[in-house]
């Protein structure tokens, strides 16, 4: 009845019909599927008058590694510049990599932290810093870092 109330006359056009709608919904299925990737993205920067960055390339090498999209801004990088990044990019965690105590903008890092998971990380940084900018502080090295947000990338604010 199907059949011929869509113009099909025979069993086997009906199966072609209705196997060519089942594939073309897997092909549909599979391409959205990849574009909703769960690809989590990462924003890496060292704040204004910081020159200390190989951290960061470290830590960019070993989330690259699994899966994560990194943006990488480097040393010496202002604020507004992390900020507006972060605008285009929209990452889950933007880490941050001090090693001096750091002149930071902190107003707009506390914007910017309403929005975003930040992560402060490197000798300059320090528990009292963090929660004055309303981030995390992580205390160890590159690798220890890339583990603590490769397992609570599921704790983004």
């Amino acid at each position: 009845i199907v059949a011929r109330a869509l113009g099909l006359r025979s069993v086997s056009a009906t199966l072609a019909w209705s196997l060519t709608l089942v594939f073309g919904a897997l092909i549909v299925t599979f391409a959205v599927g990849a574009s909703l990737s769960l690809t989590l993205v990462l924003l890496l920067a060292a704040p204004s008058a910081e020159q200390h960055d190989l951290g960061l390339v470290v830590l960019a090498l070993l989330l690259r590694d699994r899966g994560w999209r990194v943006t990488f801004l480097g040393a010496d990088t202002p604020v507004d510049t992390i900020a507006d990044t972060s605008r285009r990019v929209v990452p889950e965690v933007i880490v941050l990599a001090m090693l001096s105590e750091p002149k930071l903008e902190v107003s707009a890092l506390r914007e910017l932290s309403r929005s975003t998971r930040i992560v402060i990380a490197g000798s300059g940084a320090t528990p009292g810093l963090a929660t004055t900018v309303g981030a995390e502080h992580f205390a160890g090295g590159p690798i220890e870092a890339a583990e603590y947000l490769a397992n609570g990338s599921a704790a983004v604010r």
